[in-house]
């Protein structure tokens, strides 16, 4: 039992109520739109498979709809046309023969909508939330648990798409009157009253062993009515969200497939032969697509519809990181359009701030730095961040409190800041952010530099400002490929009394994490901005730590570097080994 099979009528019964609704009578609504008294009975009994859209455009003008209206009874009326050539399938989520993996969530969902016989041990949960980002393949394993637990519902199963992250999503009124009619209910026995609607649709579900799948739900307003009353049916819902608003459900995450799911998928679109003896180049392509199922299906389509393609061909055509969302496109699948939907869903604030986020050099970022690309307090970025987890644009780490992009969405995000932001905007976004990183490293650094090391520059934003040199030292670790990255920018900007005030401040750091290949960026930015700025102790300095970490990284591990070794020596006096210059504290180079 489908919802495909009545949409036709849930036209009519829409047409009904919004004639009742202006007051007409059958035979003034045809006089005022030209239809025949006998056409718009069809159209209301439901025998009329769907109207044109010049009637519907004539029903409408005489109905007097406000555009909402109207696009609702095309959209009814485009349905009904567009299942009359051809029988209802036996889902209206439609299978695919080469369904890969999942064997997870799989598993956690069987188990959660399999009814008991025992009343005694029905589970408490009779609703599953199937969440994740886009392209993640919700609807296609919410067609797929269909499937196979076909025969642990006996009354079947009814599935109505709410097209969630679409601009028009289906109102509630609508997916009840769907959902009542491939329950059974006659179009003239639909009450026009929502609420009326609701209690209907839940009557008929109470005695029935039933599985209901809501599609791409907006929101838990969207959803909650149209949720079976516990001790009945069983429910399967699936969205962006996790809508953590819905009382009473079991959330399952959908992320992205393994590496080895990933592969045999790529396998079972395109065939063994076409993949065989192609392994590095197959990885390449999963790598290429972030393990994306869509990204994955329109890689797969488009070496079966390119027979003489090799996959290293392909894998080399979207290894530029500028052109590789224009080229997963495949007929009318494109991963830009599917991200871009969640990012049209997002309010200003959390586009600003997706889209700034890849200005940071690295591809997790913190709280506080993200605060400073926007020009937001903290506490309000921090809910900006967990509303853009929510909508599976980025990955939370609850441990951490640090967020991460995938990779396909950082490319969407980045052309956006490009199209969407003014440059003289970005840059100045990207100096700001560049000197509070290096600002802030410096501050960090201080607490490991001797007593009379001289205190870093001011600047137009507060700095990160450890406690305790243990805070000091998570947070130069946890930022290291940011502050080490902006070194550049900071470079680029003639800052180079900064670079060499960050880098001196930090040397006596370096010894605890000889390793970090940030410090060979580090000195060498270091040593430059010192012969830039005249000032050949200071880079002699440099030059020496940048020969120490070259030799740690090479295996060669001196215990120190020369001018550490002379200090603990007592060679020459203190801070003075570092010869840090007196303007580095407040100027610009």
């Amino acid at each position: 039992m489908t919802v495909g099979t009545q949409a036709t009528s849930a036209f009519g019964v829409m047409l009904r109520s919004l004639r009742h609704t202006a007051r007409m009578t059958l035979e003034e609504l045809a006089e005022a739109s030209g239809v025949s008294v006998r056409g718009l009975g069809n159209m209301e009994r439901g025998s009329s498979r769907g109207p044109q859209r010049r009637t519907v455009d004539a029903l409408a003008d005489a109905l007097r709809l406000d555009p909402e209206q109207r696009s609702s009874l095309q959209r009814l009326a485009d349905a009904g046309r567009a299942r009359a050539s051809a029988p209802a399938p036996p889902f209206m989520l439609r299978t695919v023969p080469d369904f890969t993996g999942r064997d997870r969530e799989m598993g956690t969902l069987e188990r959660l909508l399999t009814p008991v016989p025992d009343q005694d041990r029905e589970p408490r949960v009779r609703t599953a939330v199937l969440f994740g980002p886009g392209g993640e393949g919700k609807t296609t394993l919410a067609a797929e648990v269909a499937r196979r637990l076909a025969e642990r519902f006996p009354d079947g199963c009814v599935c109505v798409q709410l097209h969630g992250m679409s601009d028009a999503p289906l109102p509630v009124a609508e997916a009840l009157v769907l959902l009542l009619s491939a329950l059974g209910h006659a179009p003239g026995d639909i009450p026009a009253d929502v609420r009326t609607r609701e209690a209907l649709y839940r009557a008929a579900l109470s005695g029935r062993k039933m599985l209901v799948i809501l599609d791409d739900a907006a929101d838990e307003a969207q959803a909650r009515p149209l949720l079976p009353d516990p001790g009945g049916s069983y429910a399967l819902v699936t969205s962006r969200r996790p809508l953590a608003g819905l009382e009473g459900v079991h959330r399952v995450r959908l992320g992205e497939m393994s590496e080895q799911e990933s592969a045999t998928m790529l396998e079972r679109i395109v065939g063994e032969d076409r993949t065989e003896g192609h392994d590095e180049a197959v990885g390449r392509l999963t790598q290429l697509c972030g393990r994306l199922p869509l990204c994955l299906r329109i890689v797969g389509n488009r070496l079966s519809s390119r027979p003489s393609w090799t996959p290293a061909r392909l894998a080399e055509q979207l290894t530029d990181d500028r052109s590789r969302l224009s080229g997963l496109v495949a007929g009318d699948l494109a991963v830009r359009n599917v991200l871009s939907l969640s990012y049209g869903q997002l309010d200003e604030p959390g586009r600003m701030l997706l889209r700034r986020l890849t200005l940071a050099p690295g591809r997790q970022t913190g709280t506080e730095l993200a605060a400073v690309l926007t020009g937001t307090p903290v506490t309000d970025t921090g809910e900006t961040l967990e509303s853009l987890v929510d909508m599976g644009l980025l990955e939370g780490c609850s441990v951490s409190g640090r967020y991460g992009f995938h990779d396909l969405v950082h490319l969407l995000a980045r052309e956006r800041l490009t199209q969407e932001e003014p440059t003289e905007v970005v840059d100045a976004v990207r100096s700001r952010m560049a000197d509070w990183l290096l600002r802030s490293a410096a501050v960090a650094g201080r607490f490991f530099a001797p007593s009379d090391a001289p205190e870093p520059w001011t600047g137009e934003t507060p700095p990160f400002a450890p406690d305790t040199d243990t805070e000091a030292e998570a947070w130069l670790t946890a930022e290291r490929t940011h502050w080490a990255g902006v070194l550049p920018v900071m470079a680029a900007a003639g800052r180079h009394r900064h670079i060499l005030t960050t880098a001196q401040l930090l040397s006596p750091f370096a010894e605890r994490r000889p390793a970090w290949p940030e410090w060979q960026v580090l000195f060498e930015h270091g040593a430059h901005a010192a012969a830039v700025l005249g000032d050949g102790v200071a880079r002699a300095g440099q030059l020496d730590r940048l020969a120490w970490t070259r030799a740690v990284a090479a295996g060669d591990r001196p215990a120190r570097s020369q001018e550490t070794q002379r200090h603990v020596e007592g060679t020459e006096s203190s801070w003075d080994t570092t010869r840090l210059p007196s303007s580095s504290v407040s100027g610009r180079g």
